[in-house]
């Protein structure tokens, strides 16, 4: 009698035990392709490049400074960590037209110099950054990274001198718009 009693429940038990672990299986599997999928379809829509695309977010929205070469600061609003270990810069900007200006390679140059007073040591800095610009087009985000080439230790330093000097008035401006703003 005892092994009828073992039989019927191999039988009945045994069957229904592997079919919830196989649901189970398949409901984590399916997770976890969910998941995958969120991933590459909000790497398509962010349009990010692929070196960016296999590295980890190193900082966010992070303040950072320095005193060397020139008192410098910031806030940076990304640096990636490349597989192969490089910082890179990513700043974002909200405008109406895919462009870059100036004053953002000089933004994103001031925290590659301060990362790489930081961070030089364990890690080597991109001497390219991106510029991340989210423009809207009927109601609808599209989003493009354009690589920039950063301006040098060197040349901030003297850019951030010329301003000292045009602040404390021992260096005066000239006009540059030809009256036109004036």
């Amino acid at each position: 009698m005892h092994d009828y009693v073992v039989w019927i429940f191999a039988l009945l038990v045994i069957p229904v035990v592997i079919a919830r672990a196989d649901l189970l299986r398949r409901t984590v599997r399916l997770e976890q392709l969910g998941k995958l999928r969120a991933v590459y379809s909000w790497w398509n829509k962010e349009n990010m490049p692929r070196n960016l695309r296999g590295s980890c977010l190193f900082l966010n929205e992070s303040e950072l400074n320095t005193k060397i070469p020139v008192a410098l600061h910031g806030r940076v609003d990304q640096v990636f960590k490349t597989k192969s270990n490089v910082l890179i810069t990513v700043d974002t900007k909200t405008r109406s037209s895919f462009r870059v200006y100036k004053s953002d390679i000089i933004q994103l140059s001031v925290y590659r110099i301060i990362l790489a007073q930081k961070y030089g040591a364990k890690f080597k800095v991109s001497n390219t950054g991106y510029i991340r610009v989210v423009v809207n087009v009927d109601s609808k985000e599209i989003i493009r990274y354009i690589p920039v080439k950063l301006i040098s230790e060197k040349h901030i330093s003297n850019l951030w001198y010329r301003y000292k000097a045009i602040k404390d008035g021992s260096v005066k401006t000239k006009c540059t718009c030809n009256g036109h703003l004036h």
